[in-house]
């Protein structure tokens, strides 16, 4: 980052105290104030971590365990005997002082008192909790063998039985998918009937090539697409993209070992964490609702809509193929 001359002396860089880095890994609860009464009460507000300073910009300090957390999030292996890339390094600090410098000027503005700040600043903190208590509930789970076994068990299409389907595909954006494209698609026997269509409608499209594990479908749906694969169309939405696609080939690679095991944990602990997401308040909870948001909060819940028919497309569509590396 560049700044005007007028700027720069604003910045003290201390390179010793950047090393430092490698070895603070947010250090907290290093003082003796647990022994100390009169600092019990200081010590059960909210505390940064200690750490050492590694760089000055104007009145604003940028401690070790801030360019420790910039790594983290940007993915840089960090280790008691790894040391990060000096140009990895110099990017992250430059982006911190950077950061420092704007922070300066909006508080000088007193954006921090706007409104607008005060609220979302408190939506992102709520926001942040919530998400570090669930994530120590992950961390913290103990998932039995018995439990991974079973769940393997009972997933066949994911692991014993796993079959990896070579589709041919076209992607589009998914906000094209009018009403009258979807419509003018559900009889399509092959891509080159939607080509037309999407052709017809003025909607861009790219064609290529593209895997589907059998374990990322609906049982539902993959038993459908192995009975009429060879001639139907189905369609999917991944990501900002609308996606039909064509099964051209079932091919058997059963996921076992070591490798099944790491899957089957990662899967429990996605159900962890919607189960703790999830979490009704318990009932002795005091909830109260003001004015109207009384009568609002207390209207019956709508009646769950039935099911349409199931259609190819609409079973095909909740699966997600890869793009093919």
């Amino acid at each position: 980052m560049t700044f005007h001359s007028r700027n720069r002396r604003l910045l003290s860089f201390s390179a010793s105290g950047a090393a430092l880095i490698l070895g603070v890994l947010f250090l907290a609860g290093c003082s003796d104030s647990k022994d100390k009464p009169a600092e019990k009460a200081a010590a059960a507000a909210p505390q940064m971590p200690a750490s050492p300073t590694i760089a000055v910009v104007g009145p604003d300090e940028i401690k070790a365990y801030e360019l420790g957390n910039e790594m983290r999030a940007a993915g840089v292996p960090m280790g008691k005997d790894t040391k990060p890339d000096d140009q990895i390094t110099k990017r992250l600090v430059r982006e911190l002082v950077q950061r420092k410098y704007l922070v300066q000027k909006a508080i000088a503005e007193k954006l921090d008192h706007d409104p607008g700040f005060l609220v979302e600043s408190q939506r992102q903190r709520e926001q942040l909790l919530a998400t570090l208590y669930l994530q120590r509930a992950v961390t913290d789970a103990s998932i039995p063998g018995s439990r991974v076994e079973a769940y393997q068990a009972n997933h066949p299409l994911m692991f014993a039985k796993r079959q990896i389907l070579q589709v041919e595909q076209l992607s589009f954006p998914l906000a094209a998918a009018k009403k009258e494209i979807v419509d003018a698609t559900k009889d399509a026997k092959n891509l080159e009937d939607v080509a037309r269509v999407l052709k017809a409608a003025g909607v861009a499209f790219s064609r290529g090539e593209g895997e589907l594990g059998s374990g990322d479908v609906p049982p539902e749906a993959f038993e459908l697409m192995q009975k009429k694969a060879a001639d139907n169309v189905f369609f999917t939405a991944r990501g900002q993209s609308g996606v039909f696609f064509v099964v051209k080939q079932f091919k058997p690679q059963p996921l076992t070992g070591e490798a099944a095991q790491q899957l089957a944990k990662r899967q429990l602990l996605n159900e962890i964490w919607r189960e703790k997401a999830g979490e009704k308040p318990p009932a002795d909870l005091t909830v109260r609702y003001e004015g109207d948001l009384e009568r609002i909060m207390n209207l019956p819940d709508p009646a769950p809509q039935a099911a349409p028919a199931a259609k190819p497309e609409a079973e095909a569509a909740k699966s997600k193929p890869a793009p093919k590396n």
